[in-house]
């Protein structure tokens, strides 16, 4: 939508915003001025290796087809003292037995924990490090025991049969 890209650049840092999507980038600008652009992120890390001190993603990697190619690009974009900011839905957040809480395939792809983040950046030859947010989702967020609602849709499916004899 281009706020973030908004406020950083009313905060004094030079920034850019980049999406695949024509319509989210005209839509940005409509909205907030002449500072996105549209491109694909592969093509434009090639174009632009090491031009970057902070890369952030909100809420992206998760919708990407291949998280491990697109993270390969984003590391080339960086200059050698840089960074990359990266918030999704963390699957370590909450209880194993919980299969998947984010959106389902086709919006989000993949529901990442910390273990895949690991990997992901062992396998990048890249340094990694989490911010803990559970204070704030033990007050915002609530998972979803699977288990209970498996029972009511059961229940539920029973009753409407019933009901249709």
């Amino acid at each position: 939508m281009g706020y973030l890209t908004y406020s950083l650049i009313q905060d004094g840092y030079k920034t850019v915003g980049l999406d695949i999507s024509q319509t989210a980038v005209n839509n940005a600008i409509d909205n907030f001025g002449n500072y996105y652009i549209c491109a694909d992120l592969l093509e434009f890390s090639i174009q632009n290796p090491e031009k970057f001190d902070i890369v952030i993603l909100t809420e992206v990697i998760e919708h990407i087809n291949k998280p491990i190619d697109f993270m390969k690009a984003i590391l080339l974009l960086l200059k050698s003292s840089g960074y990359t900011i990266i918030t999704t839905p963390n699957k370590s957040f909450y209880p194993k037995d919980i299969i998947w809480e984010s959106d389902l395939p086709p919006v989000h792809l993949w529901w990442f924990g910390e273990e895949s983040l690991k990997y992901i950046a062992d396998l990048l030859n890249a340094k990694i490090s989490f911010i803990n947010f559970k204070i704030f989702y033990n007050k915002h967020y609530h998972a979803i025991d699977l288990k209970k609602v498996q029972k009511k849709i059961c229940r539920t499916q029973f009753l409407i049969n019933t009901m249709s004899w």
